[in-house]
């Protein structure tokens, strides 16, 4: 009794995007089936051309695709949920696609619009989803918007991602780094980036500096009371030593402490 529910349990669901479908997407990780998608090669042509020539030249000459007998493609090293959800956004099954969406959602299917460079279909979408994470841009575990808002062709957004890691501190992937995502950036972007981050922070301490360089020339007791007294307050407020303060506050933190 125990070998049917075992061979049930084996057999990968499937998931209707176009009950016409020719094509079976096969989706697991670690070159395992877990479940399949049966989609429209018209429709997915039609969205992509990474797709459009999957579907012309992935098959010998006669072999036509068909309803009767949908041809099985395994994408196994795509991310499901993610395959998913773009099948359905390319298939306009509207009624199934989230209202909102996480930045690892939304950074695994920006990755698969960069593969099958279909962007454009998926971008009315992320102006519903990014709008809820564009203002953490400069938190830990967000600096994925750079690469997100990049490829799903989102100025506007990129633009204020990109401003926002500029006057934090780290944030930015490191050119060797296992960050998925990173080699879809344009060249040189990370490098720039950093390089305007450093220019923010040394313009910084050149302004509290400045304030104080004009009292150092003058040798009063009542000079030297203000330059102590200006010292007090920067270590007060966490804003002394600057090497210190520099490496590790943002330029907003900065700014509103001052």
């Amino acid at each position: 009794m125990a070998a049917p529910a075992a061979q049930e349990e084996s057999t990968p669901s499937t998931t209707v995007m176009d009950k016409n479908g020719d094509v079976l997407f096969e989706l697991g990780k670690d070159g395992n089936t877990k479940s399949r998608l049966l989609v429209s090669s018209k429709v997915l042509s039609l969205a992509s051309p990474v797709f459009a020539a999957m579907f012309t030249h992935g098959f010998r000459e006669g072999e036509n695709l068909s309803a009767s007998s949908p041809r099985l493609i395994p994408l196994l090293g795509d991310d499901p949920a993610a395959l998913t959800l773009l099948c359905k956004i390319l298939h306009f099954r509207t009624a199934d696609i989230p209202m909102t969406l996480d930045v690892t959602a939304l950074a695994n299917l920006a990755i698969l619009c960069d593969k099958y460079d279909c962007a454009g279909c998926v971008k009315p979408w992320s102006m519903l989803w990014l709008p809820e994470w564009v203002p953490h841009a400069d938190e830990d575990g967000f600096e994925r918007l750079l690469f997100i808002t990049y490829v799903l062709d989102l100025p506007d957004a990129f633009s204020r991602v990109t401003l926002a890691l500029s006057k934090t501190v780290g944030g930015l992937p490191k050119a060797d780094a296992d960050c998925a995502g990173y080699d879809i950036l344009p060249q040189g972007l990370i490098d720039q980036l950093r390089e305007k981050q450093r220019e923010l922070r040394l313009g910084v301490c050149r302004a509290i500096e400045t304030t104080i360089s004009a009292w150092l020339q003058i040798a009063c007791c009542d000079h030297r009371s203000v330059v102590g007294n200006y010292f007090q307050s920067l270590y007060s407020v966490g804003l002394w030593p600057l090497s210190d303060v520099t490496s590790r506050l943002k330029v907003a933190d900065i700014q509103a402490r001052i």
